[in-house]
């Protein structure tokens, strides 16, 4: 199996962003109007903003972790995180099944089968 984790997870995070930049620019723009400090909490139009952009910053960073696991370490990301991402996205998509954490099972049971199958376990 190709170790192509790393950038299957960097790329969500980019759709992800990409569709916050298309859609979410409203939002965006009453935080900058509010002058950024304390301008989220109480708006829940914003709070989702915020939330939708800093989760697709955390899976572009993940993505690049796991890219430099498999490019640097020339490692698989480990079955572990594969599990967890799966769990994480299970059970967001139970909780708001029109959102895209279905995305992401696929790809922590690739995680975690690919590592399975490269280290015998």
């Amino acid at each position: 199996m190709p170790k192509i984790a790393g950038y299957w997870f960097f790329a969500t995070g980019l759709l992800h962003v990409g569709i916050g930049i298309a859609t979410l620019s409203g939002p965006v723009a009453e935080i900058a109007r509010a002058g950024y400090f304390n301008a989220v909490e109480t708006h829940i139009d914003r709070t989702e903003a915020f939330w939708f952009f800093f989760s697709g910053a955390l899976m572009l960073l993940l993505g690049q972790a796991y890219i430099w696991i498999e490019r640097k370490l020339n490692r698989r990301v480990p079955a572990f995180l594969g599990w967890q991402m799966a769990a994480i996205a299970t059970v967001g998509t139970v909780l708001m099944p029109a959102s895209g954490f279905f995305l992401v099972i696929p790809l922590g049971i690739y995680i975690a089968v690919a590592d399975r199958r490269e280290s015998g376990k």
